[in-house]
């Protein structure tokens, strides 16, 4: 036996097929039943797409005066290392005590020579 199964018309969605077998010969008479198909139109709502809000955050203006701040703030300590670099050679120079010994070997190789000059 054969079933049949009917296409569902366009607009529908789902096509719910049942069928039927009929029964096997026995010597009584038996209804015969059909393949039935069943269709079922399910209505598709469209869900509404909701915006979700977005939160950006305001950019927060930067103060002009800040930055002048931090601008005189870096020139302070760039001239505080310059000073502390001066007053650290000036204070090695002062503390120095090669030039003393240099001026004294020097004169006493001035003496050491007079003397010389005077033996002969």
């Amino acid at each position: 036996m054969a079933t049949a199964v009917v296409a569902p018309p366009a607009p529908l969605r789902r096509a719910v097929t049942t069928a039927t077998t009929s029964a096997t010969p026995t010597a009584t008479a038996t209804d015969t039943s059909t393949p039935t198909s069943t269709a079922t139109r399910v209505a598709v709502t469209p869900t509404p797409v909701q915006p979700t809000p977005t939160f950006s955050p305001t950019p927060t203006p930067v103060r002009v005066q800040v930055q002048q701040i931090v601008r005189s703030a870096r020139l302070f300590w760039q001239f505080l290392t310059l000073l502390g670099l001066a007053l650290a050679l000036g204070v090695a120079a002062v503390r120095d005590q090669r030039p003393k010994i240099i001026r004294r070997l020097a004169r006493r190789f001035d003496e050491i020579i007079r003397l010389e000059k005077e033996d002969r």
